[in-house]
């Protein structure tokens, strides 16, 4: 029997200009972490860590380090907008949270192992969330091309306002597609999949950081986000 869950509908020129509109407020309604979540945290390595966690919980420590970087993301495309320095060093540092940590870490747990897992249980592809999320990866990935592109600029020149319409645009998927994640999907896969399931993806989750990002890559990001808010949030 398949599990039906209805989706969002799939945005519209309408939605996003409505979504445009109540973006502002949205973003400054949402309330980051004060401490970066790690997964080794509270004691023993990653790996004991994940021995005692939920493969859901994991990706929702994720999601909370990726809400601060998209509060960094907001002050620093501001500031780009408004002519004011930020070091190449810290541009580079957020693309690459946002091509690494984001899309080839995250979105690769997600997409290659707990869709596939919901899936084989019954979720389905198509009128579940799992297709519309695996959509908005894609938007995700087109918004930080374009983030890219706009710093790149025309004959070395930045677009900055380019850049900041990006980065809004980013950050409005990325919030509301972690909410959907936080309150429908993960909630639903914790009622779906037994520990055996959830244990056997938190091992998959381990082996796709180390042949996707290497051993040690996830600290550097913590340090990263560290760095990154005491200069831009405090």
């Amino acid at each position: 029997m398949k599990i039906i869950i209805f989706p969002r509908a799939t945005e519209t020129a309408i939605n996003r200009t409505h979504r445009r509109n109540i973006w502002k407020h949205n973003c400054d309604e949402m309330h980051p972490p004060l401490e970066i979540r790690r997964n080794g945290a509270g004691g023993g390595s990653s790996r004991e860590r994940r021995l005692t966690m939920k493969a859901t919980e994991e990706l929702i420590q994720e999601h909370q380090n990726i809400e601060l970087m998209l509060e960094i993301l907001k002050t620093v495309s501001t500031r780009l907008r408004d002519g004011d320095a930020v070091p190449p060093e810290h541009l580079e540092g957020i693309l690459e949270f946002l091509t690494v940590f984001v899309d080839k870490c995250h979105h690769g747990k997600e997409e290659k192992y707990l869709f596939r897992a919901l899936e084989a249980a019954g979720v389905d592809h198509i009128t579940g969330h799992i297709g519309v999320l695996i959509y908005e990866h894609e938007q995700g990935r087109i918004h930080v091309a374009r983030i890219k592109k706009a710093l790149a600029g025309t004959l070395g020149v930045p677009d900055m306002v380019e850049v900041q319409a990006a980065a809004a645009d980013y950050v409005e998927l990325m919030v509301q597609h972690i909410t959907t994640e936080n309150t429908d999907v993960f909630p639903m896969a914790e009622k779906i999949l037994d520990s055996d399931a959830s244990a056997k993806l938190c091992e998959n989750f381990e082996k796709l950081e180390r042949e996707r990002i290497g051993a040690g890559k996830h600290e550097e990001f913590h340090a990263l986000l560290e760095t990154l808010q005491d200069v831009y949030l405090k």
